[in-house]
């Protein structure tokens, strides 16, 4: 469906592949000014994670950005308890998710992280952190649904001044973390 599109497109330098995120044996060394990882880190345990960070700085060429999106343990916790305020706090959901990283939930589907845990990854892993940005402060969906649009614009003025402060990224259900291939 995608490379029809590009192909529609008249796009002659895009493509789309599906694989292994882990295993890109496919995929060149330094082939990407910019490679995105939308996806794969919520689906994967810690080791996992470690290998998609190996093959992203893999296949990025020298001072190439890379851009991993990520589920917050804080974050999405935190609106759990928003959302679902019978269900938690519980000892069992602090044990699946502060200890284990998963989700209580379905365990076997997504797996947490933090902050900090990711920017050790990527600098681990030779990658140089350039930000780490919070994408969605939306703890309760029905009250920002309610809100009038003047509530709603400054609600947005508040999200923006959110996902641009350091301090804040670990409440954001999930984030992005950009890292120059250095």
């Amino acid at each position: 469906m995608f490379n029809q599109k590009i192909l529609n497109s008249g796009l002659k330098n895009i493509k789309a592949q599906v694989g292994d995120a882990t295993n890109l044996e496919g995929i060149l060394d330094k082939s990407y000014d910019l490679v995105l990882i939308l996806g794969p880190m919520y689906h994967l345990p810690p080791e996992e994670r470690n290998l998609v960070m190996q093959e992203s700085k893999r296949i990025c060429k020298e001072n190439g950005n890379i851009v991993f999106a990520y589920i917050n343990k804080v974050g999405a916790y935190l609106g759990g308890c928003f959302m679902a305020p019978k269900a938690y706090p519980s000892k069992t959901a602090n044990d699946f998710v502060f200890n284990k990283g998963i989700d209580d939930v379905r365990p076997e589907v997504f797996y947490f992280t933090t902050p900090e845990e990711m920017e050790t990854s990527a600098t681990n892993n030779n990658l140089t952190v350039i930000k780490n940005v919070g994408v969605d402060f939306s703890f309760c969906a029905k009250a920002i649904n309610a809100m009038s649009d003047e509530q709603l614009e400054e609600w947005m003025v508040l999200s923006d001044v959110m996902s641009q402060s350091p301090s804040c990224v670990g409440v954001s259900n999930h984030a992005l973390l950009i890292c120059q291939n250095s």
